[in-house]
């Protein structure tokens, strides 16, 4: 018998910056699990919210830098942190499921160590999330409560 986590996965937001990610490249990874927590064959997908163990942000940090990010003129992260903060907000505001747990039933995924930096000011999501990375961030302000890495 196939035992599965129930996930949530919002629906706000459009792409490219919500909802899909790179399916080639070094970064197809994101790509590949945002399509797979999203899509509606999912055999990890609840039904309702409140069938629900985890709460997936389909954020894509990959295309959040790539549309967003414009280091020749800016070298400020501001505008790709607003957008995480943003939806996590939209979210927060719009469902209960959030604010019940302060976030740490919720997750995004990211291949890279741009995450922790687009998160940065949202502290409590920081402070209570959990990575899993095959190249750790070592960031004294990421203090997560369970780390697992092949790094």
């Amino acid at each position: 018998m196939e035992k599965r986590l129930p996930l949530w996965s919002y629906k706000e937001g459009d792409p490219p910056l919500f909802h899909t990610g790179p399916m080639n490249d070094i970064y197809s990874v994101e790509g590949q699990l945002i399509d797979e927590l999203t899509s509606a064959d999912s055999p990890f997908l609840a039904r309702h919210p409140d069938e629900a163990l985890a709460f997936f942000l389909p954020v894509s940090i990959v295309n959040i830098v790539c549309f967003v990010y414009r280091p020749y003129t800016n070298y400020s992260r501001d505008s790709l942190q607003n957008i995480v903060k943003d939806y996590i907000t939209l979210v927060a505001g719009r469902y209960p499921y959030f604010n019940r747990s302060s976030g740490v039933d919720h997750f995004l995924v990211s291949c890279h160590d741009w995450a922790p930096g687009v998160s940065a000011p949202i502290p409590s999501f920081l402070r209570i999330s959990s990575e899993f990375s095959a190249m750790p961030t070592h960031r004294r302000d990421f203090n997560r409560l369970e780390r697992i890495s092949t790094g």
